[in-house]
């Protein structure tokens, strides 16, 4: 029900893989989409080689939670078949988005908390996604970041700091 698009690093056994969830009304401008595409560049390349997978992914399906769990399995099935073909350190996939993609990240990491390493939330819109909020203790082992600015019009960083307390609150310490 979407597209998406694989960078395969110059080595492609065991390394680590970033998805890269966009934000809602970003569906066509994935390969232009800083977040994802600075990832592959060369100079980033040779510091942090690594797969990046970015899901192209419909408003309508984006905005639907039942959408992004569709999305969010469909993604970890390309990964676990990279995964057993030995492109993909297990240990090492992480996952970032902002706005929507922020939420798809959060909810990714609740939705396989075992399997994922590290979670950059960027501007979560949390604010849509009650779901998300109540999950947040699932991840509380997952080192994850969360970046807002204080004065963002869009999304209230308030989201934020409430998402960042409830772990705290769930023995989060990273």
């Amino acid at each position: 029900g979407f597209d998406y698009h694989l960078f395969t690093p110059e080595n492609t056994e065991n390394m680590p893989i970033v998805i890269v969830f966009h934000g809602f009304g970003d569906t066509n401008n994935l390969l232009t989409y800083r977040t994802a595409v600075e990832w592959a560049e060369p100079e980033n390349q040779t510091v942090r080689p690594c797969y990046i997978v970015g899901p192209s992914i419909p408003d309508d399906m984006y905005f639907d939670p039942n959408g992004r769990k569709t999305v969010i399995d469909e993604i970890m099935n390309v990964i676990h078949n990279l995964e057993k073909d030995g492109k993909i350190d297990p240990s090492r996939i992480y996952v970032m988005g902002n706005s929507f993609g922020g939420v798809a990240s959060i909810e990714t990491a609740e939705r396989y908390p075992d399997g994922i390493a590290g979670v950059l939330a960027l501007c979560p819109d949390l604010n849509y996604a009650d779901e998300a909020k109540r999950d947040l203790p699932k991840i509380k082992d997952i080192p994850i970041w969360f970046l807002h600015a204080e004065n963002d019009g869009t999304i209230s960083s308030e989201e934020s700091k409430k998402a960042f307390k409830s772990l705290q609150d769930a023995g989060a310490q990273n």
